[in-house]
């Protein structure tokens, strides 16, 4: 049910409602005409609402933008709002999963060309009452088309994301390396792991190949987690459910699920989400002790290369973080912003003291400061 409409210019109407069957029509189009990041999709997002938003006291928040002479959806925002240190705060289906914030949009949409100012007072007036709108990840560009996030996401985040072009043959990705000496390696680590058996690289797709290899992703995961004293996301209840409900899913996939297995044994997993010829690797995984002198993590993802050549090329994207391996695998950074708003007198005080910490520890100008305190005014 809508909690919120307004019209404007004549030209859009925003409405926010919290029932997600509300908002399904509009969804699916979005993401068939439309452009997203897989993180957006109700392949991914369906599962999170179900499982992780209920256990963090989350209450879902779609904002739409519709034509109005058409009806046609323009735009669509999956949000929740929750409380946060006495505040109200309204941010995007993430919680920790997902890689990329953006809306769901119709990239030629004139009335979101920019994503006007008019526009997102518009947004910020839905969202109330709360007290801060916040965004992070968020990528300047998602599917060619310029993220309508983009002018709310105005910070650098300390890290990047990271991806590599495929090309249609393995010859030409090999020749765009940066070092040439990591494929002899890569081949040496691949000789190593074949001589201690038979070695077979496959995606699991039927229910009982998909649960073992999760089953697998998720030992090896614990074991390395436990093993460098970090805090494995799958050791959480929400979570590991919420995964699992994605990598099992039989139908309206979007994950897909990789092992590198010798004999029997599977001793390297790649978990991510494809669309529109984009594989963002979400989790990677490799077996034991006995298994790490001869790298199957980087085996394992350059036999994923070869299959994704094989398949027509595309982007492999590995996400976000700046771990070095990225770059010997040709890849390059992209900048992703985040931001935030006030909804309310209660949040701005939280702003500045947000903007003023970014400030002072990046050695950031402070006219981003003072822009942002006039914002709440």
């Amino acid at each position: 049910m809508a909690i919120f409409e307004s019209r404007l210019d004549g030209a859009v109407e925003v409405d926010v409602c919290g029932d997600i069957s509300a908002v399904r029509d509009d969804w699916s189009t979005l993401e068939t005409i439309g452009a997203c990041t897989p993180f957006q999709t109700r392949a991914w997002l369906e599962p999170w609402y179900a499982q992780v938003a209920p256990h963090f006291h989350a209450t879902p928040l779609f904002v739409r933008v519709r034509e109005c002479a058409t009806g046609a959806p323009l735009m669509l925002l999956p949000l929740i709002k929750r409380r946060e240190a006495g505040l109200t705060i309204v941010e995007f289906a993430d919680l920790g999963v997902s890689d990329y914030q953006a809306p769901l949009f119709a990239p030629g949409a004139d009335a979101l060309r920019g994503a006007n100012a008019a526009l997102w007072s518009q947004i910020q007036a839905a969202l109330r009452p709360a007290d801060l709108f916040r965004v992070e990840k968020v990528p300047e560009l998602v599917g060619g088309a310029r993220n309508p996030l983009a002018n709310v996401a105005r910070r650098r985040m300390n890290f990047s994301a990271w991806d590599v072009a495929l090309p249609r043959a393995r010859e030409r990705f090999d020749a765009g390396l940066p070092d040439p000496s990591f494929l002899r390696e890569l081949a040496r680590k691949s000789r190593r792991i074949g001589g201690k058996g038979e070695v077979r690289f496959a995606e699991a797709r039927t229910p009982q190949e998909l649960a073992r290899a999760f089953d697998a992703l998720c030992e090896q995961r614990a074991a390395r987690f436990a093993e460098l004293g970090r805090d494995n996301i799958l050791g959480h209840a929400p979570f590991h459910e919420f995964y699992k409900s994605v990598a099992l899913a039989e139908t309206a996939r979007v994950a897909r699920l990789f092992t590198l297995s010798v004999d029997a044994e599977i001793v390297g997993t790649n978990f991510g989400l494809a669309r529109n010829g984009r594989f963002c690797m979400i989790m990677s995984t490799i077996g034991d002790a006995r298994w790490k002198s001869s790298s199957p993590g980087n085996v394992a993802m350059d036999r994923l290369i070869s299959q994704l050549i094989g398949e027509g090329g595309g982007v492999l994207d590995f996400t976000i973080g700046d771990e070095a391996y990225k770059k010997s695998f040709g890849a390059t950074g992209r900048e992703l912003g985040a931001g935030v708003l006030s909804l309310s007198w209660r949040g701005s005080p939280r702003l500045v003291v947000d903007y003023a910490r970014k400030a002072i520890r990046g050695r950031r100008e402070f006219a981003a400061l003072g822009a942002a305190i006039l914002r709440t005014r």
